[in-house]
């Protein structure tokens, strides 16, 4: 199954309203309080591993879909250099 078939049938619950309704109306009523803090490459670090138990070609759509929401989300990422107290060293 492709990621867009994957995205067709993917309903946002409970209302069944997109989600990206759901996050706009949250936003007017209580505005953003919603952030990640975290880049590209620590999701990709984190499921490095994970290909040995669901596969490649899994991994990698989660990948895209991470990507996809990261960039269409970019605006709750206040950072674009992962602050030094956050890094794993």
């Amino acid at each position: 199954m492709t990621l867009e078939t994957c995205y067709e049938r993917i309903e946002a619950k409970p209302f069944n309203r997109s989600f990206d309704e759901q996050m706009d109306v949250a936003e007017e009523l209580y505005g953003v309080h919603f952030y990640y803090w975290f880049m590209e490459k620590d999701v990709e670090r984190l499921l490095s591993g994970a290909k040995e138990a669901y596969g490649a070609e899994i991994v990698n759509r989660v990948l895209d879909v991470m990507r996809q929401q990261m960039r269409k989300y970019a605006y709750f990422n206040p950072i674009r250099e992962v602050p030094r107290f956050l890094k794993r060293g």
